[in-house]
């Protein structure tokens, strides 16, 4: 278990494996002035490091704001930073639904703030800050018409198999490999309230599932015994729950944008 002195969200300097051009951006300072601002922690996730690294790892924090309930759904400000140079700092919008008490995230073509630690950052965290009210009004009107729009059977069917394909397309190992599913498993619904076909209960009922694993797939591969005679391989497999939080952020993104699309294509 981290305690405060290792827990990279409680770091107040920068590795010093980094240049003198990085800037630390103190994740506490930010968090205190949005606390201030009236948001308050929902949850925290800290990326796994090795000895050198403890402390300075990617870690993120999810705010919560009570101007931002919206009955089955809130509106929340995912706050992602490091100190050790692997990456920028950032802030994005993330939805969080009290039915299956799951954090989604807004996709990068609705707002992200991208930070590099360089310079003069705290204009540009401040800049970031200004924007996240009037961007959460207009996601909330987006999930609105997300939860009024009907997505078709075969639009559905799209969006089951760029979600599958992006799950699976690690799990080839050679060349001759073809990975296969049934893409329908990304529909199974989990409650009664994610019963229909708008575009926001799609989404929904794919993100949940998506994370969570359990997609039983199987990967083909063709051996080459002679020059005129082959045989098929087949090894069959399940993907495991997203646990990693980078990894989560991504799918989360990746599915959020690609909802958008079919909503502004319904």
């Amino acid at each position: 278990m981290l305690n405060a002195k290792h827990n990279p969200i409680f770091t107040r300097d920068k590795h010093d494996k980094t240049s003198d051009e990085y800037t630390f951006i103190d994740t506490t300072e930010v968090g205190g002035q949005l606390i201030k601002d009236g948001w308050n922690v929902r949850n925290t996730s800290i990326a796994g490091a090795n000895k050198d690294n403890k402390g300075f790892q990617k870690h993120l924090i999810r705010f919560e704001h009570p101007e931002l309930n919206f009955g089955d759904f809130a509106i929340d400000l995912i706050l992602i930073n490091s100190h050790n140079g692997t990456g920028a700092f950032k802030m994005a919008l993330g939805i969080y639904r009290f039915v299956c008490a799951n954090g989604l995230v807004a996709g990068k073509s609705f707002f992200e703030e991208r930070i590099i630690h360089r310079g003069n950052v705290q204009e540009k965290i401040d800049s970031a800050l200004e924007k996240v009210q009037i961007k959460a009004m207009q996601l909330k009107e987006l999930i609105i018409k997300m939860q009024n729009t009907e997505i078709s059977i075969d639009n559905q069917k799209k969006f089951i198999n760029i979600v599958a394909k992006e799950l699976l397309k690690n799990k080839l190992k050679t060349e001759n490999d073809i990975v296969s599913c049934n893409t329908s498993q990304l529909l199974r619904l989990r409650r009664p309230e994610d019963i229909g076909d708008t575009v926001w209960k799609v989404f929904n009922v794919i993100q949940e599932n998506a994370l969570k694993g359990d997609l039983k797939y199987k990967v083909t591969t063709k051996k080459l015994i002679t020059a005129d005679f082959s045989i098929d391989t087949v090894r069959r497999n399940r993907t495991r729950p997203v646990k990693s939080a980078k990894r989560q952020y991504e799918l989360n993104i990746f599915m959020f944008d690609k909802a958008v699309e079919f909503l502004k294509a319904a």
